[in-house]
């Protein structure tokens, strides 16, 4: 990690309405600046270990999108087709087209 030629993800930040997840090293989530410990379950997000305990699981329960993180660099956002061609971002656009996934909103 401590190298200049590549980037690294180091924490993740999920903004979902007035609610931001962290998450950070070593699987730690931290809810509004809050350490939580997994399970949490709240109306708007449920946060869980996956079976295999290696990575964290957060669930919205408002718009529906999922975002599996390790911990360590891996990270993975499931979002549902009814997102079809509406998002931006390094997630893609999610039109199906990978030329043109790293555009930005505009």
């Amino acid at each position: 990690r401590d190298t200049k030629i590549s980037s690294w993800t180091k924490t993740v930040s999920i903004k979902i309405g007035l609610m931001k997840i962290n998450l950070g090293e070593k699987r730690r989530v931290k809810i509004n600046g809050e350490r939580v410990f997994v399970p949490e379950i709240r109306p708007e997000v449920i946060v869980t270990e996956t079976e295999d305990r290696n990575s964290v699981l957060v669930e919205s329960k408002v718009v529906g999108i999922k975002v599996l993180w390790d911990g360590n660099s891996f990270l993975e956002v499931s979002v549902p087709a009814e997102y079809k061609g509406k998002l931006c971002g390094l997630c893609g656009n999610f039109n199906h087209l990978p030329r043109d996934d790293l555009r930005t909103r505009d």
